[in-house]
Order: C-alpha cells, then sequence, then structure tokens
C-alpha cells in the first residue's frame, strides 16, 4: 500500500483504528508522528521527510519543526512512548493508546518501505526496536483492534 497523501494517511488511521472523525484522527496522527521524530531523531526524520511523496513530506516536516528535540529526545522505552501518546494525543486508556500508535507505524513503515524502515530499526533504543520490529513484521490481518469511539476517550 503506497500512500501518497496526507489526508489518505489519516483516513487509514480512522479506518484501521476506529477513530471517529478527521481532525480527530489527524490530531492523534500527529501526536504520534512527533513522538516517532523525536525517537529516531531529526537527522534520520529529515532523511524520511526526502523520501516519502511531497504531500507528505510537507505535512511531515509541518511537525519536524514544531518538535521541541531536547524536551522529547528521553523516549527510550515503549511505556514511555504510549504514555507520551496519551498526553499529547488526549487517550485516557494505555491499551487504545498502544494500538492506534501500532497503527500510525505501520502506515509509516508501509509509507517509507524497507530499507528506511531497517534503518529506523538499527536507530531506535532497544525497547523501541523490538516494538517497531513487532509492528513490522505484522500483516494488516494481525492489527485487529476495538471498534471504539476514540473521541469519547479524550481525557478533559
Amino acid at each position: 500500500m503506497l500512500i501518497k497523501k496526507r489526508k489518505d494517511f489519516v483516513k487509514k488511521v480512522m479506518e484501521i483504528a476506529h477513530v471517529e472523525g478527521f481532525q480527530r484522527a489527524d490530531e492523534i496522527a500527529q501526536a504520534v508522528i512527533r513522538l516517532f521524530q523525536a525517537s529516531v531523531g531529526e537527522i534520520l526524520s529529515e532523511r524520511i521527510s526526502e523520501y516519502v511523496p511531497s504531500d507528505l513530506s510537507e505535512g511531515w516536516n509541518m511537525i519536524l519543526k514544531r518538535n521541541n528535540w531536547g524536551n522529547l529526545n528521553s523516549i527510550d522505552k515503549r511505556i514511555d512512548f504510549v504514555k507520551k501518546i496519551m498526553k499529547l494525543a488526549r487517550i485516557k486508556d494505555y491499551q487504545r493508546a498502544d494500538e492506534i500508535a501500532q497503527v500510525v507505524i505501520k502506515l509509516i513503515q508501509e509509507t517509507i518501505g524497507g530499507t528506511l524502515t531497517k534503518k529506523v530499526s538499527e536507530s531506535v533504543p532497544f525497547d523501541l526496536k523490538i516494538g517497531w520490529d513487532m509492528i513490522d513484521e505484522k500483516n494488516w490481518n494481525g492489527l485487529d483492534f476495538r471498534k471504539k469511539d476514540v473521541v469519547a476517550e479524550m481525557l478533559p
């Protein structure tokens, strides 16, 4: 599956993760991408931006420019990654935040292809590498999520 447009990426997040509403799915995708970028670092994030289609690159770079690298670089454990997603995306449930993160990460992997996916695997801390590689090995049938409205799960 080759995703070339940001709106298609967000629609896939809505469809696969069962997120209600385009704006909410976009907000969640941006939170996961922001933390993903912090996990792989600025240089690899910029390289990914050069590789993806231009419409996706534009959104990727918008998030990249907003990143406060010093504040986010301390992510080296999956549990911290998911907890930060919960906070940034305002999701109450840890399992739900983890599920949605897996969808966004799988979409990133599908978009960047095998070479960059491998490069990411080699560059992230060990605990995140395990999660990254596990998601990479899953096919779309392996991503089976509860049909829940994420908007209803938002923190106040």
